[in-house]
């Protein structure tokens, strides 16, 4: 079932496993993306199979896609910068999954095909929520509801903070302190 804290709905794997299966089958790879390196939607839409380095180890982020489908540096960086994620087994298997089944570009992005040029991110939004609503979780249960249960789960294992801070991208621990330690 559901473990619902003061404003945070803990979902089991088998909800978030139902999440992905009930999206088009070329956004799956979306959630674990962001269930398992804490990307925000726009930084799992802009990963490309180069973004996997040290033998597959390390998720390398270095852009992001905004709302009208633009790459644009990541959330306060500058063009060039990066962070590199620990790359969990899953999710580089499920990036090997998207490429067979689905494709890249030419210069190797998951979902910055023509197709994605047509779709707005409200309606990836719009796919989300029915997806999510079937799993049995709740309207308030967002994409980056996904970004939030791998840092409080990070966190958890005793992951220290200043690593869980650097992984989300945040401008400092502060930050990451205000929203997972209160």
């Amino acid at each position: 079932g559901v473990v619902t804290a003061a404003d945070f709905t803990l979902p089991a794997y088998a909800q978030i496993e139902a999440v992905a299966a009930g999206l088009p089958p070329d956004w799956a790879a979306t959630i674990w993306l962001m269930h398992g390196c804490g990307l925000r939607i726009g930084e799992a839409l802009a990963v490309s199979l180069r973004c996997r380095i040290n033998r597959d180890k390390t998720l390398r982020v270095r852009e992001q896609v905004n709302p009208a489908a633009e790459l644009m540096p990541l959330k306060f960086r500058v063009a060039g910068d990066f962070r590199d994620i620990p790359l969990p087994e899953y999710v580089d298997e499920a990036i090997d999954k998207h490429a067979a089944e689905h494709g890249t570009t030419s210069d190797g992005y998951l979902f910055q095909g023509r197709k994605y040029k047509l779709v707005v991110r409200r309606s990836y939004q719009e796919d989300f929520q029915r997806s999510a609503a079937r799993a049995g979780l709740p309207p308030d249960f967002i994409p980056h509801s996904l970004r939030h249960l791998y840092a409080s789960t990070s966190l958890a294992e005793g992951i220290p903070i200043t690593e869980v801070s650097r992984w989300l991208g945040h401008k400092s621990i502060e930050v990451t302190h205000q929203i997972y330690c209160r």
